[in-house]
């Protein structure tokens, strides 16, 4: 199987010679990062992306549980991760649209390390 990186995708998906087309998330949160799409109802535009960092989890059980809200627990178990006890950063990527000055929150990311971004 090959993983071929097309910017930043909204789903990933499988073609016939099972070649796998992903999100790149590490082009999500790199601050200046354009890309064209083209959404619902509008004209192909220009997207910038910008991050901010809004603040911090603590987590001193070092433990992470997520679930999808809307699933019955009954029929699937939530995502378990154990980490080191800590505070751990909490980052946007936002999606700016220049033509029309709007801005949307594109996805969030929970840090659990350092990056070489960060120069950390």
């Amino acid at each position: 199987m090959t993983i071929k990186d097309h910017g930043i995708n909204r789903n990933s998906s499988h073609s016939e010679d099972g070649t796998v087309t992903h999100t790149n998330f590490d082009k999500a949160f790199q601050n200046g990062f354009r890309f064209q799409h083209k959404l619902p109802y509008r004209e192909l535009e220009t997207i910038e992306i910008s991050t901010t960092l809004i603040g911090e989890v603590i987590l001193p059980s070092g433990q992470i549980v997520a679930c999808d809200p809307l699933m019955d627990l009954d029929l699937e178990d939530p995502f378990v991760m154990p980490v080191a006890p800590g505070h751990y950063p909490v980052i946007l990527s936002l999606a700016g649209f220049p033509a029309t000055g709007e801005r949307r929150i594109a996805c969030a990311k929970l840090q659990l390390r350092r990056s070489r971004l960060d120069g950390k």
